[in-house]
């Protein structure tokens, strides 16, 4: 299981769809939601989620879960995760 700010998701997303919205576009808006809001980027990207999955829209959900966790890489000391 892997964590995901304050969301647990166990084996993956829920959804089959959120795989279409790209690596490159995940890390790409989570570069720009840190540059909009600084230390806030990762709040702001938790309340977006959350009032996505209020909603129903589990897909929307799932993109904003990879943002914040996007975010906070970005925002943490430590070295980038490897991709191999």
């Amino acid at each position: 299981m892997s964590r995901h700010g304050s969301y647990a998701v166990d084996g993956g997303f829920p959804t089959k769809r959120w795989a279409m919205v790209s690596e490159v576009d995940i890390w790409q808006s989570a570069r720009l939601m840190v540059a909009q809001f600084g230390e806030g980027a990762f709040a702001r990207a938790e309340e977006r989620a959350a009032a996505l999955k209020a909603n129903g829209d589990i897909d929307g959900w799932a993109t904003w879960v990879r943002i914040a966790a996007a975010i906070l890489e970005l925002q943490s000391d430590s070295p980038p995760r490897s991709k191999s």
